[in-house]
């Protein structure tokens, strides 16, 4: 066990740092309300009870309602936080 341990404390020399630290952001309203129900159609569709050919217009319904209003806002973070 001992090994496993300073292999570890070595290993950590090499992790990649999270670019997201220390990043706080709000994501858009019109995303947050429509998080949950997004994840539950999906979650249909991986548990049989929706057809895979739905997950198309899920995501294009997705982008429609705030997905990409979001997506843009997380491209654009990491540049303006200097990342």
């Amino acid at each position: 066990m001992p090994d496993v341990l300073a292999y570890s404390n070595r290993m950590v020399a090499f992790l990649e740092r999270n670019p997201w630290d220390g990043v706080k952001l709000e994501m858009p309203a019109a995303y947050k309300a429509n998080q949950v129900p997004t994840e539950d159609k999906f979650t249909d569709v991986l548990r049989g009870r929706r057809p895979l050919g739905d997950v198309d217009a899920i995501v294009a319904e997705w982008k429609a309602n705030g997905g990409e209003e979001a997506r843009k806002l997380l491209a654009d973070a990491l540049p303006k936080a200097g990342k």
